[in-house]
């Protein structure tokens, strides 16, 4: 009998996972599976095929659900285009894997007694039924892709270390409609297919593989660097990379096209869907935040490997293992080791180029989890060698794995208690609550990165912590070149001038700085007021005051307060303050410029007089 499990270690290992993932969800109270990120996500599905409304002309349906199930604090997952289409930010590799949950959930809801709407609960569970669905046809194709490579004993023990070892587990648990949990299943199913079609070509097996790398690709379009597995499989030097192009474009070509138009039939979607909301076949869906983007040339390798923040190897350090394993593949594998070598290389350095190089809210690096079934493999290698030797290093080794996964489960509930802080963490944050069981204090939380706010106003409550400096101060008392006019002598708050605003002017010049001028810390707050006289009643005149950062001339983090709305009460013909607070954003470089002016939308003119910017920088303790 024993002898009998031991050689079905790993289908016991298998079933002991997907029971784990079964029984779970059963003890833990889900909030809404559709907010945030997911909400994006999950769009296409409802706009198609409950509103008939795939580019959301009528937004009034999207606002109505948000008011009704909290979704999203704002509308970050999409822009409006010129024609009043909302072009979703992400693409729908989501949406369509969920499809057909979200057709069984649309089908039950009425006889279950909740609206039709395509957000009430049952449609939030069909998404969690999804992500679980995928997650079990992943990890059997990623044991039957081990099993090829390793024996049955160390592909259990494979398994074992990524639900227990990695933040896999967490992605799953905590936020089961993201894409990550999806990407690792899409790249179990590739790891197996590009097994299977160098062992025995077909053109089956070929349409296949080029179907999931398409769904793959349309789930996460940075994630098109998995092209290299198969691409680069079996190759060990230049010689046999060209044997391998000449082997794919000459003997296999008909295998190519057929992959090639499998992966385009995956992907067409997503293609036609950008047609209809931009007009054009190609639409790069981010540019509604400058302030995020791509930086292939200075991308931030560091920080995503070692941050205290959410370094890849400071909250998985199991991946350590693989890594090394890339080394003894290089060594022992040579045929396997340059598909993985350069999956990982081409891998982190898209990940670590998003500027967003935290990838928000997660435990640990989200944005690496999609990469971790092809990680087993090199992880894998490495104890197939180490643990094979009877020598310190074996039990060193061994000792090292079971710490990583002990700190990796106690640190995941530290997560899920709060202790650890899902987007906030610094070092010094870290080293205090290490091992601790308690709730963070409030001294502890003071160690945190700030805290920003999701909506449209901030609060700077402890002015006291920081130390103030005046950035600007303009009395307008000197005349700007082009703008001698609207300097009036006839009307000031102090000094002998003013600065009008009307319909021939209705923007003032902006005040303008690099954030690298305004501090050298990860935030400061900026505290803007000035005086304004009012030849109307407030709301006619609709004065703002605009405050944004700027990256290759475009605005983001754009605050323009409106002293109409807090202060309705301002009379014309005398003078009156108005004060507001800002947050810098986490500026996509240091060069970016801080702007600030004021814009008259309504009628008449309005003057203002002693704008003052002062910035305040957290003082540092000794």
């Amino acid at each position: 009998m024993l002898q009998h499990l031991r050689r079905h270690l790993s289908l016991l290992m298998l079933s002991g996972i997907i029971a784990w993932f079964s029984i779970y969800p059963l003890t833990r109270k889900y909030g809404n599976a559709l907010s945030w990120d997911v909400f994006g996500y999950y769009l296409y599905l409802p706009a198609t095929f409950i509103w008939d409304d795939p580019t959301l002309k009528d937004f009034s349906k999207v606002q109505q659900v948000n008011d009704t199930y909290q979704n999203t604090p704002t509308f970050y997952q999409g822009s409006f285009t010129e024609d009043g289409k909302f072009a979703i930010k992400y693409s729908m590799g989501v949406a369509v894997l969920a499809s057909p949950f979200f057709f069984a959930a649309h089908a039950l809801a009425p006889a279950l007694g909740y609206p039709a709407d395509g957000f009430s609960l049952p449609y939030q569970y069909a998404l969690i039924a999804a992500n679980f669905f995928w997650l079990i046809i992943g990890f059997i194709f990623l044991r039957k892709a081990l099993l090829k490579l390793f024996s049955d004993q160390l592909t259990a023990l494979l398994l074992a270390l990524v639900v227990l070892g990695t933040n896999y587990s967490m992605i799953v648990i905590v936020s089961p409609g993201m894409t990550h949990s999806f990407e690792f299943s899409l790249f179990a199913i590739i790891l197996w297919l590009t097994i299977r079609w160098h062992e025995t070509p077909s053109l089956r097996r070929a349409g296949w593989l080029g179907f999931f790398i398409g769904l793959s690709v349309l789930t996460r379009p940075s994630d098109g660097v998995i092209i290299l597995l198969p691409l680069l499989w079996n190759v060990v030097s230049w010689k046999t990379f060209k044997e391998k192009m000449r082997w794919l474009f000459k003997e296999q070509r008909k295998h190519v096209l057929v992959l090639a138009g499998c992966a385009f039939v995956a992907g067409f979607p997503q293609l036609l869907y950008w047609r209809s909301v931009s007009g054009s076949w190609l639409h790069f869906s981010y540019n509604n935040n400058p302030g995020e983007g791509f930086e292939f040339f200075r991308p931030y390798v560091l920080e995503v490997l070692l941050s205290f923040r959410k370094g890849w190897l400071i909250y998985t350090p199991l991946m350590i293992f693989a890594l090394a394993g890339l080394w003894m593949m290089w060594r022992r594998k040579r045929e396997l080791f340059w598909p993985f070598f350069a999956f990982f290389l081409l891998n982190l350095w898209v990940v670590s180029s998003w500027s967003c190089w935290w990838y928000a809210g997660s435990y640990g690096h989200r944005a690496m989890v999609d990469s971790y079934s092809l990680m087993l493999v090199p992880m894998g290698f490495f104890f197939q060698q180490v643990l094979t030797k009877k020598n310190p290093l074996r039990f060193s080794v061994a000792a090292l794995a079971v710490f990583f996964v002990a700190l990796n489960l106690f640190q995941s509930w530290q997560f899920t208690e709060g202790i650890i802080n899902d987007n906030r963490m610094t070092a010094a944050y870290y080293f205090r609550v290490f091992g601790k069981t308690s709730p963070p204090t409030e001294d502890d939380r003071r160690l945190l990165l700030i805290d920003r706010s999701t909506g449209e106003e901030e609060v700077f409550k402890n002015p006291q912590e920081y130390s103030s400096r005046i950035l600007f101060l303009e009395s307008f008392e000197e005349k700007k070149p082009g703008r001698e006019k609207y300097y009036t002598d006839t009307l000031a708050h102090s000094g002998s001038y003013s600065y009008r605003l009307d319909s021939t002017g209705i923007f003032s010049q902006p005040l303008e700085t690099a954030y690298r001028n305004i501090t050298e810390q990860d935030h400061a707050w900026l505290r803007c007021s000035f005086w304004f006289y009012l030849t109307d009643s407030i709301n006619k005149q609709k004065l703002s005051m605009p405050v944004h950062f700027n990256h290759g001339g475009k605005a983001y983090k754009y605050f323009a307060p409106e002293p109409g709305k807090k202060m309705p009460d301002a009379k014309p013909g005398q003078w009156h303050f108005f004060q507001v607070d800002y947050l810098t954003p986490e500026v996509r470089s240091t060069r970016d410029a801080l702007n600030v002016y004021f814009w008259l939308q309504g009628k008449g003119a309005v003057f203002v007089d002693d704008l003052k910017v002062e910035a305040f920088e957290k003082r540092i303790s000794d």
